[in-house]
């Protein structure tokens, strides 16, 4: 899915409190994916399995520009 949004309120409330504008947008899609039941389904052995929360971290730059990323499933 991809979506166009406008973010210029979300990006100035973060400089404005030197926050990181990343891990902002990771937290508000994140809540939404949360809020929308079909966005928790995930096939497992070929059968829709309904998580009840849904949760990501950031990615880092690791050395060797290695991209490391963590999501869990509950």
């Amino acid at each position: 899915m991809a979506a166009n949004l406008d973010v210029t309120r979300l990006y100035r409330f973060c400089k404005d409190r030197l926050t990181p504008f990343s891990t902002s947008c990771l937290y508000f899609s994140i809540t939404a994916v949360n809020e929308i039941r079909v966005f928790r389904f995930r096939m497992i052995d070929e059968r829709v399995v309904e998580f009840y929360r849904i949760e990501a971290t950031p990615h880092a730059l690791r050395d060797g520009y290695h991209v490391g990323r963590y999501f869990s499933l509950f």
